[in-house]
């Protein structure tokens, strides 16, 4: 990693807090014909290789519409990148939701989502658009680092079922386990009693280097509890710890925690909220670094979408405590990545508006 990775790592245990200068550019909004960038997604490589995923939005800042899923690539440890590389564009659709993994044999594979470009949210949840113009998964697999990509394959039929309506991978990467399992945290919506959509989070799981796709374990909402965005990280002993998104409404958001014994297949016990989490409402990511014996992600202070701060728990995930300030102003969405004992951020911030751009520290 570069010097600016290693003064976060150090910072993150009680020295001095992330400079906004110190903040790397990775992708910049009103850049390369794209009017925003959105969704981070972060894979560490080796050898000062880091491969950043984002959604370029072609119109708007909005979360539908024309939409490229795109990436940019570091070979000195984040502190320059290279040029945009698109890796999807579907002509009238959106593209995004980016949960890349990288195999232990080497190759990189990639969940994403698409849906049809008119199709908003409130659309999808309400039933209005065919099939086709809904929420689809697809996978996509790179043997070359990420320099060319396979064309995408659908797996919906494999990872969902009846009756969801929203679906969304990640946003952030995904894990392959000790064992081999490669684990994607998603999120979907469900019908309720009422015929109304509720939200709750799942898991997507191969045992195959990624080739076949399955459902694990799908979360039941309750009152107060609707996870939605997850990350998901693995524990010493191979426990898995997923912290979710609490899409409830709620007067103070906290972040949702759950374990998992038996690989994402089922969890043992529903997700329960952390005060050591509390924040601003915003997708969860987290990670593990093995030599501090410290599990690590980020919230926002708020109350609105910004001051993005680390927190760290050297508890399992039962406490969680303040480490650092990492951007002091508008920010968002964060995919937190470990490098042996580096912690990686790849997160949404800006000056005046949080999705000005895409970061690194």
């Amino acid at each position: 990693m570069g010097q600016h990775g290693r003064r976060a790592a150090a910072s993150a245990f009680g020295e001095s807090p992330v400079s906004p200068s110190a903040a790397v550019a990775v992708f910049t909004s009103g850049t390369d014909g794209y009017h925003t960038f959105r969704i981070p997604a972060l894979l560490v490589l080796g050898d000062d290789q880091l491969l950043a995923f984002a959604e370029a939005r072609w119109d708007g800042a909005a979360d539908y519409g024309e939409i490229d899923l795109v990436q940019r690539r570091s070979e000195d440890g984040g502190r320059t990148w290279g040029q945009l590389d698109v890796i999807r564009h579907w002509a009238g659709y959106t593209c995004g939701n980016p949960a890349p993994v990288r195999t232990a044999a080497g190759d990189l594979v990639l969940l994403s989502m698409t849906n049809a470009a008119t199709a908003t949210e409130d659309d999808i949840l309400g039933g209005r658009v065919t099939a086709e113009q809904g929420r689809r998964v697809w996978v996509q697999r790179s043997s070359d680092l990420g320099r060319s990509w396979t064309d995408p394959t659908e797996i919906t039929d494999a990872v969902s079922r009846p009756g969801w309506r929203w679906y969304a991978t990640g946003p952030a990467h995904g894990i392959q386990l000790e064992s081999g399992r490669i684990v994607v945290p998603a999120n979907h919506s469900e019908p309720t009693g009422n015929g109304q959509q509720v939200y709750t989070a799942h898991a997507v799981l191969s045992d195959d280097g990624g080739h076949t796709w399955r459902l694990g374990f799908v979360a039941r909402p309750r009152r107060g509890i609707e996870p939605n965005e997850s990350g998901v990280t693995e524990l010493p002993g191979g426990r898995l710890l997923f912290l979710s998104r609490n899409e409830a409404d709620v007067l103070s958001h906290q972040r949702l925690v759950a374990l998992s014994s038996s690989g994402g297949e089922t969890l043992d016990r529903p997700f329960t909220t952390r005060t050591g989490l509390a924040g601003t409402k915003a997708q969860a990511s987290v990670t593990y670094l093995p030599g501090q014996g410290l599990l690590a992600t980020v919230v926002l202070r708020g109350p609105d979408r910004g001051d993005l701060e680390l927190r760290v728990s050297g508890s399992q995930g039962r406490r969680w405590r303040r480490a650092l300030s990492v951007w002091p102003g508008p920010a968002g969405y964060c995919d937190v990545s470990a490098d042996g004992g580096i912690l990686v951020l790849l997160f949404e911030a800006g000056r005046e508006d949080p999705y000005e751009g895409i970061r690194l520290a």
